[in-house]
């Protein structure tokens, strides 16, 4: 029974487990491995010193040192405890080839349950490189409105940089912050920038003078926690994602059966990611970190660091909604430093980032590489199908419900690679399913546009299109 598992699917060698041991008789009356346990008790530990920090550690009345000290360590002391001894790590490309090289060795060699929290510095480090590089060599007028937002004017001092790296609130499964946004939270601006009349804006019922409150917030997403909990424990060991390579598996059952299984397997099994996503915003949030301002209405807004957006996901209706609510702050990274940078072949070097991030397993490099065509197949659909079904609500409706199922058969079919991890098992189940999704890639990628050209702008389909869309 697997609670949660952030990176890998597969479960770490119990073994090689160097985390606290103190909690085993704990472990063995709940009847989950002692590394779930510790992970599950840290993000307690760290919701109890979240409060802590916003109520008696408040930027009001304490310095950010203070603060900045208080975080690194909590963060500290809950990484050993969860993850042990080993928790310890002129141009940005070359900062972040020699980052990514020592993190990829530290996987290869060290044991995989360390291998959580290196990610997150991983991405942290890399982005904060990316942002100096953008502050001290950039003018600006070269960067982009976000880089420029995101630019680090000054070189961070050694306790800044710690705080960032190693505070409690991401340690354990990020979200990987913007360095500037943590800083603001830190010394107390992001309330300040985002107050109700921080842009001249107002609104009604929301006092200049009152402090956001993420009490409201951490109780809603406590409530989805306890959800997945169950569905971790109730839902995801009816589907085994490890029955899809038994020989039953691929012998006995049917191209439908196969599709079905596949589904609901990968739908359960990304609750354990929503889990630990969720609970990480929890903490950030219950500290006082992740306030974004007022939506139009003047409620409050808690997601600036949020990871997922779970609802959107699991309803998307394209492959560019399913990745803008999945792992969202992983999103921002490759964006920031792989897709607005490279020079040429901007979505195939992004997802290879992406797969090189993950690590060395086969199935990483299947499901980003699908990944990539898919991405390219999708815009393909949108600007050659869309159009038609443009016409009347009938139509969009229509077309709604159609790209809402092949969402759900794309998303199942590309990423069980990802959580099986191994290439041939991988390979025989694609093959037993006749490649169906990777011959309908690249028919969308090279004969459709051929056989249905995109219309041209200012076409009379294109203004459907658009009178279309400003009905709904």
């Amino acid at each position: 029974m697997e609670l949660f598992s952030y990176g890998v699917p597969s479960r770490p060698n119990i073994a090689m487990y160097q985390g606290s041991q103190l909690l085993k008789p704990l472990s063995r009356a709940v009847g989950l491995p002692i590394d779930q346990v510790n992970f599950t008790c840290s993000m307690l530990m760290s919701l109890i010193a979240s409060v802590i920090l916003r109520l008696s550690f408040h930027p009001s009345h304490t310095t950010a040192t203070v603060r900045h000290i208080y975080c690194v360590a909590i963060g500290l002391t809950i990484g050993v405890f969860c993850w042990g001894g080993l928790f310890y790590c002129r141009r940005s490309w070359n900062v972040i080839l020699f980052v990514l090289g020592c993190y990829m060795l530290l996987r290869t060699v060290g044991p995989q349950h360390i291998q959580k929290p290196v990610m997150v510095m991983t991405q942290k480090m890399t982005t904060l490189a990316f942002n100096i590089h953008d502050g001290l060599a950039q003018t600006e007028e070269q960067l982009s409105p976000e880089c420029r937002k995101h630019a680090v004017r000054k070189i961070p001092p050694p306790i800044e940089f710690a705080s960032y790296l190693l505070n409690f609130q991401t340690i354990l499964c990020g979200p990987c912050s913007q360095y500037n946004d943590y800083i603001d939270y830190i010394e107390g601006r992001s309330l300040q920038s985002r107050s109700p009349t921080a842009n001249g804006s107002t609104f009604k019922d929301v006092p200049s003078s009152k402090e956001p409150s993420p009490v409201r917030a951490v109780m809603e997403k406590l409530g989805i926690v306890l959800v997945l909990v169950f569905v971790n424990l109730k839902l995801l060991p009816l589907f085994p994602m490890e029955y899809i390579r038994e020989e039953k598996f691929l012998m006995n059952t049917g191209f439908i059966g196969k599709t079905t299984y596949i589904l609901c397997a990968t739908t359960v099994t990304r609750a354990k990611y929503y889990f630990a996503w969720v609970m990480a915003d929890v903490v950030c949030n219950a500290s006082g970190f992740g306030f974004n301002g007022y939506n139009e209405d003047g409620t409050e807004r808690w997601d600036l660091v949020q990871t997922v957006h779970i609802a959107r996901f699991e309803f998307s209706l394209s492959w560019r909604d399913s990745l803008a609510s999945w792992n969202t702050q992983t999103m921002v990274w490759l964006r920031m430093i792989a897709y607005e940078r490279a020079p040429c072949m901007k979505t195939f070097l992004t997802y290879l980032l992406s797969a090189y991030w993950h690590g060395f397993f086969p199935g990483y490099y299947l499901t980003f590489g699908a990944g990539a065509l898919v991405t390219i197949a999708a815009r393909n659909v949108r600007r050659s199908i869309r159009p038609v079904f443009q016409k009347s609500r009938t139509m969009v409706l229509l077309y709604h419900v159609m790209t809402f199922l092949a969402c759900r058969l794309v998303v199942a079919y590309v990423t069980f690679p990802f959580m099986l991890l191994s290439f041939w098992p991988s390979i025989q189940i694609y093959k037993s399913m006749y490649f169906y999704i990777h011959i309908a890639i690249l028919l969308a990628t090279f004969i459709l546009p051929v056989v249905l050209p995109p219309p041209k702008p200012g076409s009379t389909t294109e203004n459907s299109a658009s009178q279309s869309s400003r009905m709904k």
